[in-house]
């Protein structure tokens, strides 16, 4: 009988070790890191950039208001009274033409509560100007998360000098500085690290207004 020789095909069945797993694993986890995180932070630096935009503009819009109300009032100067403080409710209000202006100094606003923030309403009483003890009508002028660090309101010569101060964003952000002047001054300075989830913003605009001359 012939004989038959078998030969055994050795075959080769070796797979990744639980070593080379482990280094795939971590290389892959730690570009998936780099990756979120370099997309939360463009993304972080776009919203913040909306932000400043934002409070930038509003800012100048305010401006714009209070300088459109000044330079067009009807009764010229004779009716512009500057900013003065209600003791009992701790807010600032001036008077310009038909109009009436009232705020608080370094108050977050972030709601709809009139009492707090700016707040642009008739002057029913023109040419009186008092805190009114009922705010219908009134209109707020800043955005949720603002708060006014300084709004001065000067006049010399029928030239009323405006400057406003504006911030964007809580306490755990801002750093306040104060000011013993009368209305107080608050200057803010944003303390957001590159890990922090709270924006900030801070706008300062100033202008120079003249009245037209009225009868």
């Amino acid at each position: 009988m012939e004989k038959h020789k078998f030969y055994s095909q050795k075959i080769n069945n070796q797979g990744f070790t639980i070593i080379e797993l482990l280094i795939a694993t971590v290389v892959f986890s730690s570009i998936l890191l780099i990756a979120t995180i370099g997309i939360i932070y463009i993304s972080k630096t776009y919203v913040e950039g909306q932000v400043v935009i934002k409070n930038q503009d509003n800012t100048q819009a305010i401006l714009q208001n209070l300088s459109s109300a000044i330079k067009f009032d009807d009764n010229s100067n004779h009716n512009i009274v500057l900013p003065m403080l209600n003791i009992a409710s701790h807010n600032y209000f001036f008077c310009v033409g038909n109009y009436e202006y009232i705020y608080s100094l370094n108050q977050l606003f972030n709601d709809r509560s009139t009492s707090v923030g700016l707040s642009q309403l008739p002057n029913n009483n023109s040419p009186i100007c008092s805190y009114p003890t009922v705010l219908t009508g009134a209109r707020q002028l800043l955005s949720q998360n603002e708060r006014i660090g300084e709004l001065n309101i000067t006049s010399s010569s029928n030239i009323y000098d405006i400057t406003l101060n504006i911030a964007y964003g809580n306490d755990s952000v801002l750093q306040t500085l104060g000011s013993t002047a009368s209305p107080p001054s608050y200057q803010y300075r944003c303390t957001i690290s590159a890990f922090s989830i709270s924006l900030c913003a801070v706008s300062s605009l100033s202008t120079i207004v003249t009245p037209r001359i009225g009868a």
